[in-house]
């Protein structure tokens, strides 16, 4: 009878994560991300950012950002983005070249994150999927923290 010697790797728990960006006619950037491992919601947050160069596309870029510093910072060594902007994600996966000086920046700092964790993939969702997201930057363009909307934030342990 033939032996099979079989290599075990070590699960690693995998964590989604999902982020949305948004401007307005102010130069006022809004964010929101959020992070699971499926059972529970182990982060969110949503915050305002006043920038001279803002755009939907920096606000996306900033969002994703944050979200991979909060990640890194929680010890998440396998994260699953996903986001709603198409450019920033075929930036990121190098499907799309990009041009523009401010969003290059932004993109080096983003990869540079991503390159941390030991897996990382990201993927295009259509808005409609990425609604707590959209939710937390919306509630951040009001005003309104997710606490003040009984949303707290749970530290992961």
């Amino acid at each position: 009878s033939k032996m099979y010697t079989f290599a075990v790797a070590p699960l690693v728990p995998t964590y989604f994560a999902f982020s949305d960006g948004g401007h307005n006619e102010h130069n006022i950037m809004a964010i929101g991300w959020w992070i699971t491992n499926s059972n529970r919601c182990v982060a969110a947050d949503g915050k305002v950012i006043a920038d001279e160069r803002a755009s939907n596309t920096v606000a996306e870029y900033r969002g994703l950002i944050s979200c991979l510093n909060a990640a890194l910072n929680l010890g998440i060594t396998s994260l699953v983005m996903s986001m709603d902007s198409l450019l920033v994600v075929n930036h990121v996966t190098n499907k799309w070249n990009c041009k523009d000086s401010v969003l290059l920046h932004l993109l080096r700092q983003a990869t540079a994150l991503a390159e941390q964790f030991q897996h990382f993939s990201i993927f295009h969702t259509f808005r409609e999927l990425n609604t707590v997201a959209d939710a937390l930057c919306n509630l951040a363009f009001d005003g309104i923290s997710h606490k003040q909307k009984g949303w707290a934030r749970v530290v992961h342990t």
